[in-house]
């Protein structure tokens, strides 16, 4: 009889949503880069313009910037950004709880297919 995996998805989505609450700063250094260079690109500006990386990312709130640092560039491809795009079109701190979430998500997705594929089914 094959197991439903009704639970073990709810129960992943709700343990990664705990971990992205609760670990609400971790991650948004970095992720400030990413989402200010797909805010530029989404309102029809430069996302490689340092004046302008620097405008958006010192506008952001519960950042923490050292004074020395001025713009934390984001050197990817523009492919990524466009990955970006529907975060961006969403305040910081919402964006970067849905990444952090996604990517909890999305870590714990692949770690059942490992397991799956090495022969492990949980049945004991």
């Amino acid at each position: 009889m094959k197991r439903s995996l009704f639970f073990p998805v709810a129960l992943g989505f709700v343990l990664s949503g705990m971990i992205a609450i609760l670990l609400t700063d971790i991650g948004k250094h970095d992720f400030a880069a990413y989402w200010s260079a797909s805010y530029l690109l989404l309102h029809g500006q430069n996302p490689y313009d340092p004046e302008q990386m620097t405008a958006v990312q010192q506008s952001l709130e519960n950042v923490n910037f050292e004074p020395t640092e001025t713009v934390i560039n984001a050197w990817n491809p523009p492919w990524l950004l466009i990955v970006l795009l529907p975060v961006a079109a969403l305040p910081f701190e919402i964006g970067a709880f849905i990444w952090m979430w996604f990517n909890i998500a999305l870590i714990g997705i692949c770690t059942y297919y490992c397991l799956k594929l090495a022969g492990q089914t949980g049945a004991g």
